[in-house]
């Protein structure tokens, strides 16, 4: 097929947002590399933001399309956006004859195609470019170097646009402005002195009333005598006011600071106040849990006792300590001397002394703690109940996991997870002979590991 007259190897669509495929008008062949030699490019409606689209990804060529094909994109584009399509042939001969061989018309024909499609091609670039008469004497490099110059300056040519009434002002005052650079060295001194010119020409009116009150600004300077010893004055006065705010400010503050650690002395639950002791509130609660616990101690039921770690509340005691089979080998000394001395006597009458030993059994003797840190921190982890008591151990799991075990069976397990931390306590009754175990990988270094003997144990 011949290459129709007037081809510019070159349309260009505008964007709706919905038309996908885009009509040729001029044939086109192949690369070397089995792809179509055109460029497809879509860019804003200014022809800037270009992108080039690659063929088999961002777009196909529908051969079976109109008689030169069409291109079909993946993507609609956006309203406004234009959609170049151009040659971009191989600068190659499609058909190299050889002698003593047929010479096919279509090949031939194909061959005259592509050259002309290169012709076309090369025309359109041309046209493109900056040209200079046939008949100019000046270098075209010339040219090239005065536009460059030209792009350099680009913003100041605008911002000079911009201004095109002054500037033909001035040309219109061109005299003037010459008389003027003859007299330069003047208006550059008045120049530099035109903020003070301006000043004065803001103030014409305070400069005449000025004028017209002489006499009183002649007796200033008096006045500002009197003026500079009253304003001393005045300095002292307020350097002592201002001590006396400063002193005032660090009484507010100390004042402030009684009245926050007076607070934590009244109501502090989270922890010692100033590191030294627990607060009002905190031996409140202490007290009447105590107070609870000894009258279950001293009058509750069994189960209440034994929730409490016992057998038998003192009432219960007393009232069997006629039974000679009655067991009492867990009797403290001081309690087994009470019950030898008043077993026949009602538990009422019992000695404040005997009374206290019965109700302190099963509560923690804090005197006797046992710290296990060294055993359960880098230790063996292994810890047997020598008495009866309380156990209180706290790890800190970093990226870790713990298992906890009483005589081989788990009572507690944690893990933290890769980035996470977590704390894990626990606080097991224990009994004589109890085996306590930890396995795992724990890193308890800020953990806190005790044993807590029972009272009378």
């Amino acid at each position: 097929m011949a290459i129709p007259a007037n081809t510019t190897g070159k349309v260009q669509y505008t964007g709706d947002g919905t038309t996908k495929t885009f009509p040729l008008t001029f044939p086109i062949f192949k690369t070397t590399a089995g792809v179509y030699a055109i460029r497809v490019s879509v860019a804003d409606s200014s022809g800037e933001s270009v992108t080039v689209l690659v063929e088999n990804t961002d777009y196909t060529v529908n051969e079976s399309g109109n008689s030169f094909c069409d291109v079909v994109l993946n993507t609609a584009p956006a309203a406004g956006k234009i959609i170049t399509i151009i040659y971009n042939n191989e600068l190659s001969q499609l058909y190299a004859p050889t002698d003593f061989t047929n010479l096919p018309a279509q090949s031939l024909i194909n061959a005259f195609d592509k050259l002309t499609a290169i012709c076309i091609q090369m025309s359109e670039e041309l046209n493109r470019c900056v040209k200079e008469s046939v008949e100019s004497p000046v270098d075209p490099q010339v040219v090239v170097d005065k536009v460059n110059a030209l792009y350099l300056h680009l913003s100041v040519l605008t911002a000079l646009s911009a201004h095109l009434t002054e500037i033909d002002g001035v040309y219109g005052e061109l005299a003037n402005v010459v008389i003027a650079a003859d007299d330069i060295s003047n208006i550059v001194t008045v120049a530099g002195i035109k903020s003070k010119i301006d000043a004065l020409a803001a103030i014409t009116t305070a400069i005449g009333s000025c004028y017209t009150n002489m006499a009183a600004i002649l007796d200033a300077p008096t006045q500002a005598t009197a003026a500079a010893g009253s304003a001393t004055a005045a300095s002292g006065s307020a350097s002592d006011a201002e001590a006396s705010a400063t002193a005032a400010s660090g009484s507010a503050t100390a004042a402030g600071n009684s009245a926050t650690l007076a607070q934590d002395w009244a109501t502090k639950m989270d922890g010692q106040v100033a590191g030294t002791d627990y607060s009002s509130k905190y031996y409140a609660e202490q007290s009447a849990t105590s107070a609870n616990n000894s009258n279950v101690w001293a009058e509750g039921t069994d189960e209440q006792v034994q929730a409490l770690g016992g057998v038998h509340s003192a009432k219960v005691w007393a009232e069997q300590s006629t039974n000679a089979n009655i067991d009492l080998s867990n009797l403290s000394a001081t309690g087994q001397a009470v019950i030898d001395e008043k077993a026949d006597i009602d538990a009422d009458n019992f000695s404040q002394v005997g009374k206290n030993s019965i109700i302190g059994w099963g509560f923690p003797d804090y005197s006797a703690v046992v710290d296990l840190r060294s055993i359960f921190v880098g230790g063996s982890r292994s810890y047997t109940a020598p008495v009866k008591g309380f156990f209180i151990g706290n790890w800190h799991l970093v990226n870790a996991a713990i298992t906890v075990k009483v005589n081989g069976i788990d009572v507690g397990y944690d893990v933290a997870a890769p980035n996470e931390t977590n704390n894990v306590s626990v606080c097991l009754k224990l009994d004589v002979g109890d085996v306590l175990t930890a396995s795992g990988n724990p890193s308890g270094n800020n953990g806190i590991f005790r044993f807590f003997p029972l009272k009378g144990a």
